[in-house]
């Protein structure tokens, strides 16, 4: 957890002390025994879900230690791991451009994409930096994959998909009924 505290602008300033307690107004365990020259600390020895009291004293330059600063709190958060949110993507046909996105939730952004099992049909790709797939499929059939989406803390989530590929519709021609023939001309009355 980082805190951070307003510089004390006295010129016998020598460092600072940092207690942390688990009880509200109790002063607690110094942090920073030697003391700290800094404006900030990174309490690293912490468990989520349990709230922390902090109070900062600081140091003249003879050794003597202010009366101990007003009382803040932190409990830590639970890291949440980043979740591929898109329920399904739609299928694709043979030869014709592919576009679809994938789109990711919790954890801490930004997010990196990749596919960590199976393969995406050929002649589409992935991009790891948005979650885009994109590209032109050339071969049919239906593709299983697993896209894992990795957040800034390196937490991870997965989600299978498959996407099928299907041979590209043709549509009648203009001036054609649907079986190819050439429509009749209507009859004058």
């Amino acid at each position: 957890m980082h805190l951070g505290w307003d510089a004390i602008g006295v010129p016998q300033l020598a460092g600072y002390h940092l207690y942390r307690s688990t009880t509200a107004g109790v002063l607690g365990t110094d942090l920073t025994p030697g003391g700290l020259a800094t404006t900030s600390y990174d309490d690293n020895a912490v468990s989520n879900g349990t709230t922390y009291y902090y109070r900062l004293k600081w140091q003249a330059s003879d050794g003597l230690l202010s009366g101990p600063s007003n009382e803040v709190s932190a409990t830590p958060a639970v890291p949440v791991n980043p979740v591929v949110k898109t329920s399904a993507i739609p299928g694709g046909q043979q030869g014709i451009a592919y576009v679809t996105g994938l789109e990711a939730e919790s954890g801490v952004p930004p997010y990196t994409w990749s596919i960590s099992a199976g393969a995406l049909p050929a002649g589409v790709a992935l991009d790891p930096a948005t979650g885009l797939l994109s590209g032109t499929p050339t071969t049919i059939g239906t593709a299983g994959f697993t896209v894992k989406v990795t957040d800034s803390t390196a937490k991870q989530g997965t989600k299978a998909f498959s996407l099928p590929v299907t041979t590209a519709q043709s549509w009648p021609q203009p001036g054609r009924n649907g079986t190819g023939s050439a429509y009749a001309p209507a009859e004058k009355r």
